[in-house]
Order: C-alpha cells, then structure tokens, then sequence
C-alpha cells in the first residue's frame, strides 16, 4: 500500500485528537481535524455513532441526521439504538425523531459508482473468493439486503444476473460453480448507499482474496481507494474538490504524479481524459476535444490505439473524412478489438468510398463483438454493393423481424438507405415490412386513444402524426421505385390520400421529388400544397426556385408577392426579390431586396453577396468589395464561396489591384477548379500584365468548363490583344 494508508492505531489516534478537539473547542473548529480522520476510515462506525450524539445534544437536526443515517446504513441496528438514545430523546424529542426517520423512507437520488482496478484493459472489480470459505461467501450474500446485493454480480451460464432476478427465480446458485463477484461500471444509478456497499464489502473481506480498485461517483468531491488485504479492508479518500471536472483532474494529477510507478492510479486519470475527448466530441465541442486528446497523449505510457480511434473522431468532427478513416485504420491495424471502432470505420467505406468488402468484413468484426440488429441492415448494403445478393438478404431477413411496430421508422430508414443507393427491390421489401407494421401499431395507438380517459391525449396524438408521416414516407419510397407505372401511380394515390389536405405533407412530397432530381413532380406537389394552403410559404419559396431557374422571372415576382402576404419578414422573400429583380435588370429594387435579407438575417452571407454581386454588375466595383468582403467573413464552410472569391477578383482587376486579383481568383479555383469564371478572370489580368500565354491558356481553361462562355470571352475588352477570334 502506498504511504499515505495508515494503520488502524494511527487512524485511532486522528479521531482521538479529533473528538479531544471537539470536547474543548466545539465542532467548527474540530472539523478539520474530522475531515482527515475521515480520510483515512470514512465508515468508521463508532466516530459517525458519537457526532450524531453530539449533534442530537446541541439541537443541529442536519448534521444529526446525516451522521444517524451513516450509522443505520452500516449497521441497521443503530436506527433504534440512537432513536432511543436518552440524549437525542431529551435533545429533539420524540416528533422531531419521527420526521427524521420517515425522510429517511424517502425517494431521493439514486447511488451511482464508477468501479476500476488495477488492469485497465478490464476496468470492472472481481472480488475472487477463497476456495475454502464459499459457504460464509453463500451465507453473507444471502443475507444482504437487494439494494446492496444488486451490486455484486454473479457471471454464471453467460450472463449477468442481479440479485433482485435472483430473488425472483425459483433456482438457488450453486456457489460450488461459482468463484467471484464482479463490482461492474456498467450498471449505474442503483439503490442503495455507499455505507451499505462498504458494510458488505467488511463482511465479505475476510473471505475473497486480495484486491485493490478505485470507486467513484459523480456528486463526491473525492475518490475512494480501497484495498483487500489479508483479509482486512483499508479506505482511503483522495480529494477531488468540488471544482470543475479538469481542476479535479489537475488535482489528482499531483497525486499520479508523487507515485508514478502506480499503474492503477494513472490508470483511473489516463482513462478519465479519454473519457473527457467523448463527452466534448458528443457536445460537438472540437476544440475542447483537441485540448482533452492532447491531455490524454501526454498521460499515455504506450501506444494506444483508442488515442489514434479518438483522434479519427475529433478530425470527423472537423469534417476530414480521409483523415478519420486514416486513423481508425492505423487503431485497427494495432488489434484495438472494440465494437465501435468496427463500426465506425465500417460505415465510413460504406459511405465515403469503394473499399465495400472491407466494410463488409469490418461489420462482420463488429457484429462478433457485440450483437447489433442495425449494423445488419449497413453490412447488407455492402454486400448488395458487391454483388453478395444471398449474404444481403440473410441480414436483411434477420433485421426486418426484430423491428418492433412502434419502432418502423428504422425500416422506412432502411428502405431510403437501399433506395438512395439504387437498389429498389430491397428498398421495397423494407417499405413494404414498414407498412406491415406500421398498420399494427396505428391499430394499438388507435384502441389506446378510444380507451383513453381523454380522446384527444396528446401523447398518443403525436405519436399517431408521427406514424401518418412514416407510412406516407413509405408510400413515397414505394412509388420512385416502382416497378412499372401502374404502380407508381397506385402507390403516389395512396400517398395523396394520406397528404390530400395536409400542406405540410404535400411540400414534403415535392422536396422529396426534388431530392431525386424530378423536378416536374416536384413542382406539381408544391401547387398542391399552395392549393390548399395559399400562404404556404415553403411551398410558394420552393416553386420561387424553380420558376426562377426557368427563367420566369415575373410569375417568380408574383410568388415573392405571396410570400410577403404569408409572412413580410420572410428572408427567403428578399432573395427570391432580389435575384429576379437582378435577372429583370432592374439592379435598384435588386439592391433593396438585398439590403432587406442583410436587416433581417444580418449572420447570412446571401444578402452580402447579393448586393456585392449587384454592384459588380453595375460595374460599381468599389461599393461592391465590402460587401464581397463581408460575405466571405461569414459565410460558412461549403457555401458558394468560390463565387464570391471569384466576384472579388473582377472588382479588383476593374479597380487596378492585379495582384489582389489574381490571390482572389486563386483562392476561388482552389475552393472548386470546376468553376470557370475565376480563369476568366485570370486571363484578363494576365492581358493586363503582359503575360499573353499565360492568358491564353486561362481562356482555354475556362472554355474547357464552360464553352457556353465562348462570345462573352471574345469580345472581352481586357483580352483584344489576344485576337482570340481565331485562336478559340
């Protein structure tokens, strides 16, 4: 045992010098000398027996009661030896007595603790028994109350059974077959106290063979160490503090720190800054993430492949797929046989790349390690993928019946995965199931709604919307993969019974539509929905779009009209406004359109770039740069702003600035080189500076994109001295 564990006469002595205190000086100023007693033997059941006695005397019911409490749970006998007692009687009476009893009845937080020993590869507590001494093992679990019992698990014939199944079970364990409790992190939040766990754990002691392992719990300031040894359990309680958790993990720093040949100490601390990367990485907090994983690599001592796995989700949290899949790889490559990583890595080829067989095999690696229904329906698609049509339809013929009715969304799920992917027949057999059960479970809402006290129970409402809109979503599948036309009209008729009133429901059929890239259909479910709902003001944005790519620019003003009616405040109105205005040529109702999305969403880059790319059109340049400007500070990753990079640089070469011209127009090629106006813009600025070659070749490059560009380019006024006439 480390040093700072003292023997039981040096304990005796801290709480010695502690009650002397005490007797002389009153508690406030003992209880510095309690609180390192305590550290040493915080169950130590006379010490709590004699403060809640003093307490009871000096009328402080708080302290009393916590102090009575620890005594009842170690040992229950002393509920009625200090209820009875002569001076707590005196002290507080009778009545006062009985409340705090009854509060002791009373629900309150559940305990939860963390366990870990010394091998971090298994993190939970085995508490092995002495062969000899199973009858005493048999006799003492069985005379635990369940609360406590519940946290001493027993592994037999494969599974982990608690002592309240147990209870209920007509089988009694055969303790012969069986050689240790397991003290397990997994199972959190249960009854009972942290005094009754210790209380078994001093029955048990003598009888199990040594052990050591650190137990936690998220509301104490400390970390209890306990040691088994030789028959005789020693607790000793590290200090936390009550701070934030990385100043608890500072703290207890220091003491890894003074021992650092203790692997079980830097194990809990190596481990609670893993744990730190997981919670900030769910919180999408990256750079919290980033600050935890570099904590956690400098507290590592070997190379550990969780580090490169929580390293990949830090970069797939910043958007570097590539890189994730690099390092999920290298921790696979190190035989970090974890479920997840399997998983992850697994879905990432499925989605991201060609690799379908490794993602294939890599679902087969997870599913050895833990069952999971879902990671079937993902490993299927890869084998449809890869042409393994018989391996597929195993998973899928597993997956589909283990769905439960309430929960058919996951096979709607399944069927768009497949459908997206260009598998219609299974995509069919998922939305087919899903209506299956569907049906069933719309029958239980229904029968659970007409025996309901109220009729109209909000519960069961939304639940039954929440269905409505599964089965038209697979009505919906059904009909783009329909197998001839006959039944795509069947199924879209079914669809219009189910969204025939609804506005909602009827635009969300016509975003579907436009996700397929049928645009007509699209447009047609948006004038349904508009029929029943004029102001409908998705509706009417969504066919804004459409009828502004058609170049309809007046019916798109009539549509903005409608929308202004619907809501005068509605962002999406202004830019509609604004880029009719601006195809109709009509740049000052365009500029004001824009101006009003900048008032009305000020965080949005569209405006900006609307009136920045007005002005450039009105070969303002100057007035246009702040605004470009502005819409490249804001706008967000993945927006067009390689347009706006690209409109920046014609500003620049028509106000002089060549070489902020060609760092623009740069910038814009590197964001999308499919794009072919920022080599335009290069050529003219080459022709301005005399590098006719180079020029030519940006004029060519930008052809190669776009030869729709050829008269534009021709008779630019930069590129005359290119006499591209002939040459293009």
């Amino acid at each position: 045992m480390n040093s700072y564990f003292k023997t039981h006469e040096e304990i005796s002595h801290l709480f010695q010098i502690a009650f002397e205190d005490l007797n002389r000086n009153g508690y406030d100023t003992a209880a510095a000398f309690f609180k390192d007693a305590f550290r040493h033997d915080p169950y130590r059941l006379e010490a709590h027996y004699k403060l809640a006695i003093y307490f009871a005397s000096i009328k402080d019911v708080h302290r009393f009661r916590n102090h009575f409490f620890r005594c009842w749970n170690i040992d229950v006998a002393y509920k009625e030896r200090i209820a009875t007692d002569e001076v707590v009687v005196n002290a507080l009476g009778d009545a006062s007595i009985a409340e705090v009893i009854a509060a002791k009845d009373e629900p309150g937080l559940l305990m939860e603790k963390d366990f870990i020993a010394i091998d971090p590869a298994g993190y939970d507590v085995i508490l092995k028994f002495r062969p000899t001494h199973k009858n005493e093992i048999k006799r003492i679990y069985h005379s635990l109350d369940y609360k406590i019992a519940n946290w001493f698990i027993i592994d037999q014939s494969d599974s982990l059974t608690p002592f309240a199944e147990y209870l209920n079970s007509e089988e009694d364990y055969d303790f012969d077959k069986i050689d240790y409790f397991t003290l397990s992190s997994n199972r959190k939040y249960m009854e009972g106290t942290p005094e009754g766990l210790f209380a078994a754990l001093q029955q048990i002691s003598p009888y199990i063979e040594d052990v050591r392992f650190l137990t936690t719990s998220e509301w104490d300031e400390y970390m209890e160490e306990v040691v088994i040894e030789g028959g005789k359990i020693h607790i000793y309680l590290h200090s936390l503090g009550l701070d934030s958790y990385d100043e608890q993990l500072k703290c207890f720093q220091g003491v890894v720190d003074s021992y650092p040949e203790d692997s079980m100490l830097w194990s809990w601390l190596y481990i609670q800054c893993q744990d730190m990367v997981e919670v900030a990485l769910a919180n999408d907090w990256l750079d919290k993430a980033a600050e935890s994983l570099d904590r956690a690599f400098a507290v590592s001592k070997s190379d550990d492949p969780r580090l490169l796995y929580l390293k990949g989700k830090l970069v797939l949290g910043r958007g570097d797929i590539n890189a994730a899949i690099i390092c999920f790889k290298e921790a696979v490559a190190k035989n970090y046989r974890v479920f997840e990583i399997y998983r992850d890595l697994g879905e990432l080829l499925l989605f991201n790349t060609d690799e379908y067989r490794e993602s294939a095999a890599l679902f087969s690696a997870a599913l050895e390690i833990r069952k999971n229904i879902p990671i079937r329906l993902k490993r299927a698609l890869a084998y449809y993928k890869t042409g393994e049509i018989e391996k597929a339809n195993i998973d899928i013929e597993c997956y589909i019946p283990n769905i439960e009715t309430y929960n058919n969304s996951m096979l709607v799920y399944g069927g768009w995965l497949f459908s997206n992917a260009g598998f219609s027949i299974p995509a069919n057999m998922f939305f087919e199931a899903a209506l299956g059960k569907n049906r069933l479970f719309e029958e239980y809402l229904t029968e659970k709604l007409n025996g309901s006290a109220t009729p109209d129970d909000p519960f069961y409402i939304r639940l039954l919307t929440e269905n409505t809109h599964l089965k038209l979503r697979a009505y919906i599948g059904l009909m783009l993969n329909a197998a001839s036309p006959a039944s795509e009209r069947k199924y879209e008729m079914e669809a219009l019974v189910i969204a025939e009133k609804d506005a909602e429901l009827l635009f969300n059929i016509g975003v579907w539509f436009r996700d397929k890239k049928k645009v007509e259909e699209e447009e047609k479910y948006y004038d349904l929905s508009i029929a029943q709902d004029p102001h409908f003001i998705k509706s009417l944005n969504n066919k804004s779009i459409i009828r502004l790519r058609n170049g309809d620019y007046e019916t798109v003003l009539k549509l903005a009209e409608q929308m202004e009616a619907a809501d005068p405040n509605y962002p999406g109105t202004c830019i509609t406004k604004g880029n009719a205005h601006y195809h109709l040529k009509d740049y000052e109702n365009a500029l004001i359109a824009y101006e009003k999305h900048i008032v009305l969403m000020p965080a949005s880059e569209l405006g900006y770039f609307g009136v920045g790319f007005t002005y450039v059109h009105m070969r303002q340049d100057e007035k246009a740069i702040p605004y470009l400007l502005k819409a490249i500070e804001i706008a967000p990753e993945g927006a067009q702003v390689n347009e706006i990079y690209s409109n920046l640089a014609c500003c620049y070469n028509n106000t002089g600035r060549l070489e902020e011209g060609i760092a623009a127009a740069e910038t814009s090629i590197a964001i999308n080189p499919r794009f072919y106006h920022p080599y335009y813009m290069l050529a003219c600025i080459y022709a301005k500076q005399d590098h006719l070659d180079d020029a030519l070749k940006m004029v060519q490059q930008a052809l190669s994109l776009d030869a729709s560009q050829r008269d534009l380019i021709l008779y630019e006024t930069d590129l005359l001295k290119l006499n591209l006439k002939d040459r293009i």
